[in-house]
């Protein structure tokens, strides 16, 4: 399927629901682009779009909706972060304990819109920093710090959620404290915006 314009959707196989309201239709996922989500909710079309306002990234994804924020030129982000993410089930999300636990599995796990979503059992994680508070414009959430002393990598993934939509970024970098790239990521979060739309689903006709 395709949008008219310049982008072109990547559609995901997955049929996740996920009710917004018990007293409103469910949400069924009709496809990713970059970091930007297609949701189809009864009568009307939801999307969503997650922006990183950084010159030196590009966003892409890849079939089962993973986006990365690359650097076309690496040398340019020489020094800064890898950046990813996907999107996650909300409503599992705000029913979670929202601990360093839940978010060491949902970052080892598939994203809601791959094929085999919720077929892994992620392994225990140990954090090292204590949750904390994270924001963009209207999502919040929970942050939290890994580290893997065999790659020497930190990794520091955070889970957002507002009304309908949750999704997890995660940042990682070799050879920096777990305490530092933490620090790095909750400074680039301001450079993240969230942007929506919604349409009537006859626009549907459009993206073939």
């Amino acid at each position: 399927m395709k949008f008219t314009g310049a982008a072109v959707i990547g559609l995901v196989s997955a049929s996740l629901c996920t009710p917004v309201f018990a007293d409103e239709p469910a949400c069924k996922v009709i496809g990713v682009l970059g970091a930007g989500l297609l949701e189809q909710c009864g009568d009307q079309l939801h999307s969503f779009a997650l922006d990183l306002e950084d010159i030196k990234r590009e966003v892409s994804n890849d079939q089962e909706g993973r986006f990365t924020f690359g650097c076309p030129i690496p040398i340019m982000c020489e020094g800064s972060p890898s950046i990813s993410g996907f999107f996650v089930d909300a409503d599992k999300w705000k029913k979670s304990a929202k601990d360093a636990q839940v978010i060491g599995q949902i970052m080892q796990s598939p994203p809601m819109t791959a094929e085999d979503a919720g077929a892994l059992t992620p392994k225990a994680m140990l954090a090292a920093c204590e949750p904390f508070d994270v924001t963009i414009s209207s999502a919040s959430g929970k942050g939290a710090c890994f580290k893997d002393p065999a790659t020497k990598t930190a990794r520091v993934a955070m889970v957002f959620a507002d009304d309908d939509v949750s999704f997890l970024l995660n940042f990682s970098q070799k050879d920096i404290p777990a305490d530092k790239l933490r620090d790095k990521a909750v400074a680039m979060l301001p450079k993240f915006k969230m942007e929506r739309a919604k349409g009537d689903v006859g626009l549907l006709r459009w993206m073939r």
